[in-house]
């Protein structure tokens, strides 16, 4: 079950990092990035913004470790989704408030219409691959990315095993991960976008 198996993970890392060990900083980083970017493309649906998200997400958590404002550090999955959300919808609002200003920097840094265009597609194809999974599967991500319920809670609603739910979900994910890769390369005429993931 997610709470046996995540509990004491985040418990010890929380620990860890706290004391300052790097070794248990680069864990948590390797074990939670992919779905904190996840989440960010989800969100955002566009890739680089995605990136520069997790990118803010890990070391905001990381340094809530360092400080112990992690209260409750058996959730640091959930914790650091919720980061990810938080800041997403921060970007998001900015990009509101900002819109000028964002196309200028767009238009210096050479991205031309069409590669705007091609990022906003990014995010389109992305809820497509969502789409084109089995309710079932579309729920459990949905649920377990957006509104950072565990294994056990999905199971609950959906009448499953937590073990049967963990599975789905991972299976989900590469399924995403891989369509995602594939589609972010084709129009970016061989730049490989798929390391983060």
């Amino acid at each position: 079950m997610i709470g046996e198996e995540e509990t004491p993970i985040g418990i010890q890392l929380a620990d860890k990092i706290q004391r300052g060990e790097r070794a248990a900083e680069e864990q948590f980083v390797l074990r939670y990035r992919d779905r904190i970017f996840a989440v960010a493309l989800a969100k955002l649906g566009n890739y680089d913004a995605a990136e520069d998200v997790t990118q803010e997400t890990l070391v905001a958590v990381l340094e809530a470790l360092r400080e112990g404002k992690v209260h409750e550090p058996e959730k640091l999955g959930a914790f650091a989704c919720g980061t990810a959300r938080n800041l997403a919808n921060n970007h998001l609002r900015s990009e509101r408030r900002h819109p000028v200003e964002q196309e200028g920097e767009l238009a210096s840094s050479g991205h031309n219409p069409e590669e705007r265009l091609g990022r906003h597609e990014e995010g389109r194809l992305v809820g497509k691959v969502i789409e084109g999974l089995e309710p079932v599967d579309q729920k459990i991500l949905l649920w377990s990315l957006f509104d950072g319920l565990n294994s056990d809670e999905i199971g609950r609603r959906l009448g499953l095993k937590s073990s049967n739910v963990r599975q789905r979900k991972r299976r989900a994910l590469e399924r995403v991960r891989r369509q995602v890769v594939k589609m972010s390369q084709k129009p970016r005429s061989g730049h490989q976008k798929g390391e983060a993931l």
